[in-house]
C-alpha cells in the first residue's frame, strides 16, 4: 500500500493556483496501535497501551465492544463535520458531553514546524490553530484572572498548587505572572511548570507529570508583604497550547515549612478567568476549570470546582487557518487495485500569509477510566501520520488550501 499526499492552493474564487504531490512515507507507530486495537476488538478489561494523545499523555485504549448497551465506535475515525461541530461517541447509558472532542482535533492537520519526522511522533511540531487570529508580532496578554483575591494558597516543600487552564485559541505560551508573596523567609526558588491534563481520568482532573516547560525565580525577588505583587515567570522555550485542551499551571518549591512559605493569591468563589462554563469549548465542559493542591510533591492532587488563582497568561499566535470538515470519500475498486480519499480544506482569513511546513492525520482512540470498567469513556485524538512539505507551502490571506491523503492498494 502507498499513500499519495496532495496539496492544492486556490484563490478566493476557487481557481487553482498550484498543485503539488508527494508520497507519504511517514505513518507513525500509533497507526499500528489503533489498527491492532480495532482488529483485535480489545475490551475494557483488556486495554492496550499506552498510546499517546496529541498532548503527549498516555492512555490505555480499547475498541468499545462490550454489550448491547454500548455502541461501538471505530478506533480509526478521522472524518468529522467541521471545526465548530463535535465528534461524539454514542453511548446509551452515559451523558454524551463526556465523549466529545472538537472537530478540528481529528482528521487532517497542518502546522508550521520543521522538526524531522520520526516513527514516535505524537503530534505536529507546531500545529496551526483553527480560527482567524492574526500572527502576533510579539508576546501579548492572552488571558487573565486579576480581581477579587481573598485567599492564600500555600506552597512549601511537598505542598504544590496548580491552576487548570483551557485556551480559546492555539498559541505559544511564553510567560505567566502570578500574584504571590512570601511568609517568613523561604530560601528555595519558586518554580513554574506547564503540564498537560491527564485525560484518561474522569472527574479526578490531575496534572499529568510531564513538564512541557519550566522556569524558576529566586525567593529574593518575591515580596514579603501580603497581599503580594505580580511576579513574572518567563519560559526559556515557548510551549505550544491547543485550543480546547486542558493544561495545568503548576507552582512548587523544594524548601520551606509552616513558617517559611510562598502564598499564591486566589479568588475562592469567583468564576475561573471571569467566565462561566458555558463560555468554554464543549469538549471541556464535563469537568469544571479547577484549582488543585498536592501535599505529596505532585504525586496526587485534590481539586476544587470553581475559583481561580491570580494569574496572567502571555503568549504569541503564529496565525490561524479556518478548518473545514474532514471528509472520507471516493472508494474506487478496479480489479485487485483500490483507493479512497481523505480531504480537508483550510481557508486563510487571518490577514497575513501562513507557511505550512508539515501535514498530519489524527484519528480517534477510546479509553476508559482506570478506576471504572463501565463508565468514564473518553475519545483520545491520536497522531497516525506526519509529513514534512519540502520548502513549505505559503497560503496567502483569502487563499484556500486543500490537503488530500489518498491511500492506494496496487498489485
Amino acid at each position: 500500500m502507498r499513500v499519495l499526499l496532495t496539496l492544492e492552493r486556490f484563490d478566493k474564487d476557487y481557481r487553482l493556483l498550484e498543485r503539488r504531490n508527494q508520497w507519504s512515507r511517514s505513518f507513525v507507530k500509533s497507526i499500528i496501535d489503533l489498527l491492532y486495537i480495532q482488529m483485535s476488538q480489545r475490551s475494557r478489561t483488556a486495554t492496550y497501551g499506552p498510546v499517546y494523545d496529541t498532548d503527549m499523555v498516555p492512555a490505555y485504549l480499547d475498541s468499545e465492544a462490550r454489550d448491547s448497551s454500548w455502541y461501538r465506535t471505530p478506533a480509526m475515525r478521522v472524518a468529522n463535520a467541521g471545526f465548530l461541530q463535535l465528534v461524539a461517541m454514542d453511548m446509551a447509558d452515559w451523558p454524551l458531553t463526556r465523549q466529545m472532542v472538537l472537530g478540528a482535533d481529528l482528521g487532517i492537520q497542518v502546522g508550521t514546524g520543521t522538526d524531522p519526522v520520526t516513527p514516535l511522533d505524537k503530534r505536529l511540531a507546531n500545529r496551526i490553530g483553527c480560527g482567524r487570529r492574526a500572527p502576533d508580532g510579539s508576546n501579548v496578554l492572552m488571558d487573565s484572572n486579576t480581581l477579587d483575591d481573598d485567599q492564600d494558597g500555600t506552597i512549601q516543600q511537598q505542598y504544590w498548587r496548580a491552576q487548570q487552564y483551557i485556551p480559546f485559541s492555539n498559541f505559544k505560551l511564553s510567560s505567566v505572572k502570578i500574584k504571590v508573596w512570601k511568609s517568613g523567609n523561604p530560601t528555595s526558588d519558586l518554580t513554574f511548570i506547564v503540564r498537560p491534563h491527564y485525560r484518561q481520568l474522569a472527574y479526578n482532573t490531575s496534572p499529568y507529570p510531564l513538564d512541557l516547560g519550566t522556569v524558576s525565580v529566586p525567593a529574593s525577588s518575591i515580596s514579603g508583604s501580603s497581599p503580594g505583587t505580580w511576579v513574572e515567570f518567563t519560559l526559556p522555550t515557548p510551549v505550544q497550547l491547543q485550543a480546547g485542551h486542558r493544561y495545568w499551571m503548576v507552582f512548587k518549591t523544594t524548601g520551606g515549612d509552616g513558617s517559611n512559605q510562598f502564598r499564591w493569591r486566589y479568588d475562592q468563589s469567583g468564576s475561573p478567568f471571569g467566565r462561566s462554563m458555558s463560555d468554554y469549548p464543549v469538549s471541556a465542559v464535563y469537568s469544571p476549570v479547577q484549582t488543585a493542591s498536592s501535599n505529596d510533591s505532585g504525586g496526587s492532587w485534590t481539586d476544587y470546582a470553581g475559583g481561580c488563582h491570580m494569574i496572567e497568561i502571555y503568549g504569541q499566535s503564529y496565525g490561524d487557518l479556518e478548518y473545514g470538515s474532514c471528509d472520507v470519500y471516493g472508494l474506487s475498486i478496479s480489479g485487485p487495485n483500490g483507493e479512497f480519499t481523505v480531504r480537508r480544506f483550510f481557508e486563510n482569513k487571518c490577514g497575513s500569509p501562513i507557511t505550512v511546513n508539515e501535514v498530519g492525520l489524527v484519528a480517534v482512540g477510546i479509553c476508559h477510566s482506570t478506576t471504572s470498567t463501565t463508565q468514564n469513556a473518553h475519545l483520545i485524538p491520536t497522531l497516525v501520520a506526519r509529513d514534512l512539505i519540502s520548502g513549505g507551502q505559503v497560503v496567502a490571506n483569502n487563499e484556500i488550501l486543500k490537503v488530500t491523503y489518498t491511500p492506494q492498494i496496487t498489485v
